[in-house]
């Protein structure tokens, strides 16, 4: 059966509405009426319906009522379209949630699922990391650059030409350098092996040199750790820690006798729940390259045991205490032992205090450093003090050795400083090394109102080279230092440094003999702009 259309469904609906209301009248009348209807519409009130035409001829409508009809019948229809439309868009907007809450699953679905097991994972962590996906091998690429500016000034004219003239260099005036420009590349591989490559572009002199470069195996029953290659010897706690993140731009006065990076085999692991901390090693006398060959047979035995008797809130509470001993075995037919340090600035090559005079042969050198450390939330103090007992020798004439008849000297030093944290942050401590760590700001700088990390630090250094007729110096340094952690990777230091020395030697001479000596102090300004990763 054919369907009308939807205009004529629209047109009966209004007709049978219309003449539901109505009276039927005689078929004489509806007659009459309906022909004088036909003969009265003229073409321009003709309807557009063939149905509405014939009702009109027949005289069932008037030609008013036909247009009436009409448009009631079209606003009908389009009120049907309307609701139609309406129907249309709802069903439509259903279908479009439905896909819409099926890719939203579907994406949840695919986010939560693992990388495919053969892929690598690369992030960012203080530095670039990748990550095999059994989580076996791992490897990593750091660096660091630290630009310093200073000026040193002196108010003894004698005594900063005298360290001129002994030391070949000024000590007074401004200059920059870079203080370490350093790039390395460290990893694991197969769970249990690790490696580390570091290398040093500001040795001075355009040079080289290397840093940490080792290979090692780890997890190693009733041992941990060994690690073989050029790496620091376990000695000091400031030592220990990095220069990333000491308080100041420079250690203390006493790191002179700390012996630092040499080449070796070393032992080391944690105890108590990483509460206490050893390392023990054998060490070779190197270059800035690792190597030596002779006969010397400078060796060294290191040893540090450490620990926190006291930690809480993840280190924001603490005691460290340590202990270090090295014994420097040193061949006494040609070794001469020259301590000398620069008044805690590296820009200089002036050192302040120098054996030069006195250089003293030596056959054993025995050093021994206890070491404190105490944090309380932002407040923090730390100290060490460090010895160095010589056993002079006794195989050159009196012509060579100038201390032959005397007997041994020691050499001392020590630091103790405090600092807070303006800012609430506190001084982070690694466990695994028995040294403090990264610095991380409660809010990074940035120009939305971030402020970055806020430190204040004061020290008090001390060493002494004079001894038993050996007249390196004495000197007493206090240093102010402020330090603004921009982000944990970044920062900006200025450090004040006062230098009093006295007792500095002037030319070589038996002990017995009256001494020439100077005196003088060193003031030093000084700013540090640093990176890492």
């Amino acid at each position: 059966m054919r369907k009308k259309p939807p205009f004529r469904i629209g047109l009966l609906t209004a007709v049978a509405a219309m003449l539901r209301g109505r009276a039927l009248l005689g078929f004489a009348a509806a007659f009459a009426v309906m022909l004088c209807g036909v003969i009265a519409i003229s073409p321009a009130q003709a309807t557009s319906d063939p149905l509405i035409e014939v009702l009109i001829r027949k005289g069932v409508l008037t030609p008013g009522e036909a247009m009436q009809i009409e448009k009631e019948a079209r606003d009908l229809e389009k009120t049907r379209e309307q609701q139609v439309d309406q129907k249309v868009k709802a069903s439509e907007q259903k279908v479009v949630d439905q896909v819409d809450k099926k890719l939203t699953s579907v994406e949840k679905k695919v986010a939560a699922k693992p990388a495919p097991k053969d892929s690598w994972k690369v992030h960012w962590k203080n530095g670039l990391k990748i990550e095999s996906p059994d989580g076996k091998n791992k490897f990593g690429l750091g660096g660091r650059i630290m630009v310093d500016f200073a000026s040193v000034s002196s108010t003894s004219r004698r005594f900063a030409d005298q360290v001129r003239q002994d030391e070949g260099t000024p000590l007074t005036g401004f200059g920059s350098e870079f203080r370490r420009a350093r790039i390395y590349v460290s990893g694991t591989v197969y769970d249990n092996y690790f490696f580390k490559g570091e290398y040093d572009f500001a040795e001075g002199n355009g040079t080289v040199g290397f840093k940490d470069v080792f290979i090692g195996m780890k997890n190693i029953p009733g041992i941990g750790h060994i690690r073989i290659g050029h790496q620091k010897e376990p000695f000091s706690l400031e030592e220990q820690t990095s220069s990333r993140f000491i308080t100041f731009m420079e250690r203390g006065l006493p790191n002179v006798f700390a012996p630092s990076r040499n080449t070796g085999i070393m032992a080391y692991n944690t105890a108590f729940n990483k509460r206490m901390y050893w390392g023990f090693g054998v060490f070779q006398d190197v270059d800035d390259f690792g190597n030596d060959f002779d006969n010397n047979q400078d060796w060294n035995t290191t040893l540090r045991i450490a620990g926190t008797p006291w930690y809480e809130d993840k280190g924001r509470h603490l005691l460290h205490v340590g202990l270090s001993y090295s014994h420097q075995f040193r061949n006494s037919n040609d070794f001469q032992l020259r301590y000398r340090q620069r008044p805690e600035v590296h820009t200089t090559d002036a050192r302040t205090v120098d054996m030069f005079t006195n250089r003293l042969w030596t056959e054993n050198i025995d050093l021994v450093n206890p070491e404190l450390a105490f944090v309380w939330g932002p407040f923090s103090l730390q100290g060490e003090y460090m010895f160095a007992f010589t056993e002079a020798s006794r195989r050159q004439s009196p012509a060579q050795n100038l201390f032959l008849n005397q007997s041994d000297p020691t050499f001392q030093g020590a630091y103790i400083y405090g600092s807070v944290f303006l800012t609430g942050e506190s001084r982070n401590y690694s466990q695994s090394g028995a040294c403090f760590d990264r610095i991380k700001p409660n809010n990074n700088f940035d120009l939305k109102g971030g402020w970055g990390a806020w430190e204040l630090g004061a020290r008090y250094s001390y060493l002494s080279l004079s001894d038993k007729g050996v007249g390196g110096g004495r000197e007493n340094n206090f240093t102010a230092g402020l330090n603004w952690y921009l982000t944990p990777n970044t920062r900006w230091m200025f450090n004040y440094v006062y230098a009093d020395v006295d007792g500095r030697l002037v030319t070589p001479r038996p002990p017995t003999y009256p001494q020439d000596i100077v005196n003088g102090t060193a003031h030093v300004a000084q700013t540090r702009f640093q990176i890492d990763f």
